[in-house]
């Protein structure tokens, strides 16, 4: 089995990975391969417009998917043919299509509000600006703009497989515990089993990698009224397609705020 913790930008996705993380080495120990950011054996997956994975490393991929192994992977991109283009690899586009519904590709998806990923981004780049990286590059707001743009599209890619269990920042915020119990479900697993391990990471939140204010809607008390009009006008479509996911929950016993 292949497991996916995607996610967009400044969503969580780090807390996700933990989480899938907790439950594969409580169960599994040695016999669980993990494959996450830039591991060897397939090419660097972190901060790629795709995964840029070539015909023989597919091959390989589907080699691990025939495995006993659970093989983790954490990773803001997407596959570079999701779509399964029968054009270029029509075995494998049928190989890897068939895997997804067989259940042995699993999608754990972090996703926020764009305008609150714009003011995280942000944060982050305050906090990496001498360092010359990718989010130090992100310190006006009209700059993170492109980026969010990007990271919508590669989601509604992913989202296009109907096969990946959405976890949105609210609810994160909101009731982290409830998001164990959802990952759980979705993978199989027994949510009590972490719930220890998971209660020390939440009580100091410096614990949870790449954790920063933890503050849902922060674009409603932070961002001036013209800077909310204008980001509401760019991310539109964005922003009704976070809303979807969360009414997805709407049979969770967790309601937002």
């Amino acid at each position: 089995m292949v497991i996916v913790s995607y996610g967009t930008l400044k969503s969580a996705s780090s807390f996700a990975w933990q989480i899938v993380d907790l439950h594969l080495k409580s169960s599994y120990d040695d016999n669980v391969s993990y494959m996450h950011h830039r591991n060897v054996g397939l090419p660097s997956l972190y901060h790629k417009e795709h995964f840029e994975i070539s015909d023989s490393e597919l091959e390989d991929l589907v080699k691990l998917l025939d495995k006993e192994r659970i093989y983790h992977f954490k990773t803001h991109s997407v596959f570079n043919n999701i779509a399964f283009s029968k054009q270029s690899l029509p075995v494998l586009s049928e190989t890897l299509n068939r895997y997804f519904f067989q259940g042995k590709v699993k999608v754990v998806g972090s996703i926020r509000d764009p305008r609150e990923i714009c003011l995280s981004a942000m944060d982050h780049a305050r906090r990496k600006t001498s360092d010359g990286s990718f989010f130090g590059r992100l310190d006006h707001l009209d700059d993170t703009i492109p980026h969010v743009k990007r990271n919508f599209e590669k989601a509604i890619i992913w989202d296009s497989t109907g096969m990946v269990e959405w976890i949105p920042y609210d609810l994160v915020v909101k009731d982290p515990l409830e998001v164990n119990v959802i990952i759980s479900q979705y993978l199989g697993f027994d949510p009590k089993a972490i719930e220890a391990q998971l209660n020390w990471l939440l009580s100091k939140k410096d614990r949870i990698v790449q954790f920063n204010k933890g503050k849902a809607k922060r674009h409603e008390s932070e961002l001036s009224r013209a800077e909310l009009s204008k980001l509401s006008d760019i991310f539109s479509k964005e922003i009704s397609f976070y809303e979807s996911v969360k009414n997805r929950l709407s049979g969770s016993k967790t309601l937002f705020l």
